[in-house]
C-alpha cells in the first residue's frame, strides 16, 4: 500500500484494459496501469520490486516480461521475497511453485 501510495499518489495515470478479454473468470477487471501514457507500466514495478507476485495461471499480453521481473526480484530478494516461506504464498502460488520444483526420485 505504501509502495503505491507514493508511487502514485496526486500522479494521473493512463489505464489499458486487457484487449481479449476486460474482465477473468472471477470477474476481476483486467488493466494495466502507466505512469503516463506509453510510459513504464504500474504492474511491473509491483513485480519488479518485490510488492506482487507474477500469477502465471492465465495468459496475457506482458505474461513472459511478468515472469522475467518475478524472477529477477526473486534472485535479489527483493519485497515480499526477502524472506518469505512457501507457506506464507497465496495458495494459488504454492500450487504453481510445487509444479515448478522438480521432484526427487
Amino acid at each position: 500500500k505504501s509502495f503505491a501510495e507514493r508511487t502514485l499518489h496526486g500522479r494521473d495515470v493512463h489505464i489499458v484494459l486487457s484487449p481479449k478479454r476486460t474482465r477473468d473468470k472471477y470477474g476481476r477487471l483486467l488493466a494495466y496501469v502507466y505512469l503516463e501514457r506509453g510510459g513504464t507500466m504500474f504492474n511491473e514495478l509491483l513485480i519488479e520490486d518485490g510488492f506482487a507476485y507474477a500469477d502465471t495461471r492465465f495468459r496475457h499480453a506482458f505474461d513472459a516480461n511478468f515472469r522475467n521481473e518475478e524472477k529477477q526480484a526473486r534472485s535479489a530478494h527483493a519485497g515480499l521475497w526477502a524472506d518469505v516461506k512457501p507457506e506464507q504464498m497465496p495458495t494459488w502460488k504454492q500450487r504453481t511453485e510445487q509444479r515448478r520444483t522438480p521432484r526427487s526420485p
